[in-house]
Formats: structure tokens, sequence, C-alpha cells
């Protein structure tokens, strides 16, 4: 029976051994150094008790596993030097003669012994896909793409990937990569289940890139693309899987799959088959206020939804930049979503008033123009991140996406922010992009009075950073901006930028740019495991940060950086 603390945090334990991947071993925390081993022998003997956990391995098995080619007199001698070194490096203060907690002498062999001071990921990785599947087949589904999030993540690679031509590694190797392969199907079903397409394609893609001739799966990500109103790529699919089949099985597609084929193919595409209902664009909300100043609202409103919508994985939402000219529009919506490629509009109006907005807003289906979703909020200014988070989460649910709890956490992150200091930054925003000298030392104020009301806004800070002009002759004070931003949280682009076009920030941008890195390699390594060039969003955290790294600071010159959107901020 597998152990329930296996799904706790592995940094609490004594020894945590990680043998999906290369193998790796640490000890309180700290990684075991290569030459701690005295022999390779050693770790092999490691390796291949990992492949049997908690079960007895005796010594004929180890020697043929090990020493093959030596006398059994020589091959015992080894086995039994080996696993003195081996507890040794497990535990290095144990005494001479003293008990193992971790290599057991158990009658004519050995065990790694599964205790409460050792977490294995093997284990891990099989308890929670097993309660993944559990919930899966109770139907829960929301719960059962969490349960099978985590297990995924603890498959760094296939078992001892190092030592892939050891025949005594196979058999388990081949255990725990079927195990991913059939959890990772599963996983795409639950999305499915969600109506989260989008992500169940990325699955079994997935699957796909590393077993190509998974008749199950083709047929799977098919029908997810039939789904998704991708009518062409699902033929497109077919096709690749025919010319597989043929190279790698000389066979033809099975007679299911055929059948699919057929009926996709006779389906004739539709403009609303055309237009993806997941791809959304937010049209510029409509200021009504009576005070042409208070445009600054509508025009914030309009970006932060976008950002709020971007934060829902399976929804694709159009740039700001590209929505922009529909401001004041007369073209129908029609019109607007063959322009865009987008299958959903969100458009509305707001209305302020002193201390009070009235925001309208309805979701419109592109091709049919019909409503999908409409509501009006009468609200104090002081609820508006609690609204945006609102609409967001009704946008999911009209368009049949279940939000997973990452995505709801994501959406109500800004319900603890200050609203006044909210309000500045938007109004600071909004002269920023002017950018002359007066509406730049407008939005200063504006920036200031919002760290005035939250001094921790790291937004604000960023805004302003970037709103010190070097003309100003203040690269000391944007410096110090973009300083403090930078003791906040990781590191944003445009603070990247904002220390980059100071003067005499080069140790300061050293530093910030090691720690960029940092965080860009771990996008690079996750962008790697699960093929993100599907996933544009990461696919732009990772070119972002690289740019942004590679990039030099700029001398004193007196010439200004153009202002940046960063798809971070």
């Amino acid at each position: 029976m597998l152990s329930e603390r296996a799904a706790e945090d592995p940094m609490s334990f004594e020894l945590c051994i990680r043998a999906l991947g290369p193998l790796k071993i640490l000890r309180q925390g700290e990684s075991t150094p290569a030459d701690a081993w005295p022999r390779r022998k050693t770790v092999d003997l490691l390796k291949v008790l990992l492949t049997s956990p908690g079960e007895t391995l005796t010594v004929d098995q180890l020697i043929e596993a090990l020493w093959p080619d030596s006398s059994p007199a020589s091959a015992s001698r080894n086995v039994q030097a080996r696993v003195s070194e081996l507890r040794h490096v497990l535990e290095p203060k144990l005494a001479k003669g003293s008990n193992s907690k971790y290599v057991k002498h158990v009658g004519e062999g050995y065990a790694l012994a599964l205790g409460d001071d050792l977490w294995l990921d093997t284990e891990a990785f099989q308890t929670r896909l097993a309660k993944a599947h559990d919930l899966t087949d109770r139907g829960e589904w929301t719960e059962a793409v969490e349960a099978f999030e985590e297990a995924t993540s603890l498959y760094r690679g296939d078992f001892l990937v190092d030592d892939r031509y050891a025949d005594w590694a196979e058999p388990t190797r081949q255990q725990f990569r079927e195990l991913h392969l059939d959890g990772l199907a599963r996983l795409a079903e639950c999305y499915a289940e969600l109506g989260r397409l989008r992500q169940a394609i990325s699955c079994c893609r997935r699957i796909l890139g590393i077993e190509p001739h998974r008749e199950a799966v083709i047929r799977q990500l098919m029908t997810c693309q039939a789904g998704a109103g991708q009518r062409a790529q699902a033929l497109e699919t077919y096709h690749g899987a025919c010319h597989v089949l043929r190279e790698r099985l000389h066979a033809e597609p099975s007679a299911e799959t055929q059948a699919l084929f057929s009926r996709i193919s006779e389906t004739s595409p539709t403009v609303q088959e055309s237009l993806d209902p997941r791809r959304i664009a937010v049209l510029p909300l409509v200021s009504y206020s009576p005070h042409p100043e208070d445009a600054y609202f509508a025009d914030g409103m309009t970006e932060e939804l976008i950002a709020s919508l971007s934060r829902v994985k399976d929804l694709r939402v159009v740039a700001r930049t590209s929505v922009a000219r529909y401001h004041g529009t007369t073209k129908s919506v029609t019109a607007i979503s063959r322009e865009l490629g987008v299958g959903t509009i969100l458009e509305g109006s707001v209305r302020k008033e002193t201390d009070r907005a009235r925001i309208t807003v309805q979701l419109i289906d592109g091709a049919t123009e019909d409503h999908l979703w409409a509501e009006h909020y009468d609200i104090d200014i002081g609820s508006v991140l609690e609204v945006q988070a609102e609409i967001a989460q009704k946008t999911s649910e009209a368009l049949r996406l279940e939000l997973l709890s990452d995505e709801v956490r994501a959406l109500q992150g800004g319900k603890g922010r200050n609203s006044d200091a909210y309000v500045a930054y938007l109004k600071g925003r909004h002269y920023l992009q002017r950018q002359t000298k007066e509406a730049v030392e407008t939005a200063i104020g504006h920036f200031e009075e919002a760290l005035r009301n939250d001094p921790s806004d790291a937004r604000a800070l960023t805004g302003l950073a970037d709103a010190w002009p070097e003309w100003s002759h203040t690269p000391r004070r944007r410096k110090a901006t973009a300083t403090r931003r930078h003791s906040l949280s990781r590191p944003l682009p445009s603070m990247m930028l904002s220390l980059k076009s100071t003067p005499h920030s080069r140790s300061l941008w050293k530093a910030t740019r090691a720690n960029w890195r940092k965080w860009s390699d771990c996008c690079v390594a996750r962008y790697n495991s699960i093929q993100a060039t599907r996933l544009p969003m990461l696919g732009s955290q990772v070119f972002w940060g690289r740019r942004t790294a590679e990039m030099k600071p700029l001398r004193p010159s007196g010439r200004r950086l153009p202002l940046i959107h960063s798809p971070l901020v």
C-alpha cells in the first residue's frame, strides 16, 4: 500500500529521492554531491533497488543486474561492500554496525525501506495518480484535473533516464511511462468534460509527441478539435496519423478511426464553427460619464478586463492594441468578429459619477449576434475590482468553462488591493500613454498618489519608474523607484526596462538580470516539458524574459526608450 505521506511536501522529509528523469538525491533539502559516491556501482546499486522500492531483491538478482560476468564469490563481496557504502552515503552519521533506516538486509537480499523519513517521487506519482483516477471515476472533474496536474508535474522524464540502455531499468521505465501517458489521456478527458477543449488538445498532443501511433488518443484529439471548431485541424490530424501508422506499424487506421474521419469530413464548415467561441475580444468600454476627464475609468476597465480574462487558461484574448481601433465604431458584431477572428465579443459601457459607477456588460456570440450573458452593476468605486473578477467568472460560465481553483485565486487576487490606489494607478496610466511632458508629469502625480494610498502597490511603482523621463534630470529617482519595485516581488519586464534606461544602474542591472534569467529558465523548462509552443502566454513569457535579459544597459545619451506594453504587466 502506498504511503499517505507521499503527497506531502518532499522538503519536509529527511531523505528525498527523485528517479523520474535524472536521479537526484536530497538530504534535508541539500543535494548530494557527485563526489559523495565512492564508486559508480554504489549509485547503480541504489538505482536497482529503486526499481522495486519496499521489496526485497535477492543477492542473486543484484549480481545478475550489476556483476553478471564476475565469479559468485567476487560478486557477493562486491554486493556487501557496495551496500555498506550506500548506507553511509544516505546516512553519513550512521555508526559502524548500526542498522540503516533505508537499506535493510532482509533474508537473502536487500530492500530500500519505505519509511516516514523517505520521500520517493515514484511513490508520490502513483499515489496522486490513483487519487486522480478515483476522482475521475466519480465524475468530480475539477478536482480530478488538479490531482492529475499534480501527478504529471512529478514526471520530469523517463525513469532513470540516464540509464536508458540498462536492461534492469527497462521494465520499470515502461511501467511509469505507461502510467504517465494514461494519466495524460484521462486528464484530457476531464478537460473535455469541463469544456476546456484547448487544454484537452494540448494533453493529447503531449501524448502523441511521445507515442504518435496511439489510435485512441488520435481519435480523442480529432474529437476535441472538431468540438472546438477546428475541423481542418482534425482532418489534418487524421492524415498525419495515417502516415505514422503506415510508417511505424505498417497498418491502416482502424475502422473506428476511419468512421470518425468520415463523420467530421462530411460536416460542412459554417461561419459559427470557424469562429472559436473561446477566442474573445473585449471592445473598448464606452464612457457615458458626464465629465470627459472620467474617460480614464472606461479605458482602465477595458484593460483590466482583458487582463482578468487572460488569466483563464482556456480563453484566448485579443490584445488591447488590436481592439483599440473599434473605439466608438458602428460596425456590427459579426463584422468585428470576422475581422479579429474571434467567436465571442464582450462589450459594454461605464458611467462614473463621483464615488459611484454604473457598469453594463454583455457577452455576444460573434457569428449569430445572440446575447450569451448580460448584466449591469451599480457599485461604489471601491467595489470595481470585485466586479471585474465577477465579469470574468460569468464570462467563463457562459462559455461553459468551469474555472480551476488556481484560476479562481488569480481572478480574486485583486480583491485585497486598495481601491483608491487602483483608481489613481488607472489615471496615471491613462495620462502616461499620451507621452507629452505635461501628461507625464500628471501621470507621476497620480502614481505618487497611488503609492501614498498603498506603499506596496507594485504596479504603481512600475508606472512611476516608467514615468521618470531622462529629460527631467531625475535618473536617480527613476533608479530608486525601480529598485523599490524590484524588492517587492519577481521582476516584471517593465521594471527591467526602467532600470535599463537609467544611467548609473549597471550593478543593479546585473543583479536583477541574474534573477530574471533564473525565472526565465524556469519558464523554458516548463515550456519544454509541456510542448508550450502551443501555449502563447508562456511562449511570450520566455520571449520577453530572454529579450530583457540579453539587452545591455543604455549609456547616458539623452535618448528616450519608447513606452512598451509588456505582455506580463
